[in-house]
């Protein structure tokens, strides 16, 4: 037994100790440094790496990104006379549909007389079920009725067609005289809240009756 507070037993053959030095460093190269590097790397890959995930949340399309497109669809009768028309808002071929209005659509649609006279104006009614129709008045300078179209946000739209789900305006245009008749066309001027597939305006008589079997299929009532 070694007595206390003095020197532990060295190994046969192992040099003295100096009593006032400290006590040496094990060499960079031995079991001990080897051991911990091991041991720190072994730390490391065990540890948890923390992975922070970033979650992208769906594209919700923009109501000024969907493209509108409307359809004539009338010409049952001859021009001039007693006549009727629906103009069919949808949503263009493509697109995806329906689509709810996030917020209201405003169309602009005018009523044009192409008799040249403009002392005389037509007689007829519009009407919607889908939103509110605002009717301007006569212009004699240019022939021309303005109607404004809102239809509220909320509601669903179809793709384009002549369905009883698509929003519509029914048009029920009267006599247009004995003689010298007045025929109309119809023209889509301008919307707010969102964009047409077509070049604006959208003339009637320019793209026609959506079926092209009636009377008179011409876009001109």
């Amino acid at each position: 037994m070694t007595p206390s507070g003095s020197a532990p037993d060295r190994a046969p053959g192992a040099p003295p100790a100096d009593p006032g030095s400290p006590t040496p460093s094990p060499p960079p190269h031995s079991p001990v440094f080897g051991n911990r590097r091991a041991l720190l790397r072994g730390i490391g890959w065990a540890t948890p790496t923390a992975v922070v995930s970033t979650v992208v949340p769906a594209y919700a399309m923009s109501q000024h990104d969907v493209r509108f497109d409307v359809n004539f669809d009338g010409g049952s009768g001859a021009n001039g006379f007693y006549n009727t028309t629906y103009l069919n808002l949808g949503i263009a071929p493509g697109g995806t549909a329906p689509f709810v209005l996030t917020q209201d659509l405003v169309i602009s649609v005018e009523v044009v007389g192409l008799n040249p006279d403009s002392s005389r104006e037509r007689s007829f009614s519009a009407g919607s079920s889908d939103g509110t129709i605002v009717r301007g008045t006569y212009n004699p300078a240019t022939r021309t009725i303005p109607l404004t179209w809102t239809i509220r946000a909320g509601r669903s739209i179809p793709r384009a067609g002549i369905a009883t789900s698509n929003p519509d305006i029914y048009f029920i245009f009267n006599d247009g005289g004995l003689s010298n008749r007045i025929t109309n066309k119809i023209v889509i001027t301008s919307i707010t809240g969102g964009s047409t597939s077509r070049a604006l305006p959208i003339d009637s008589s320019v793209i026609k009756d959506y079926r092209s079997g009636n009377v008179s299929p011409d876009g001109i009532y």
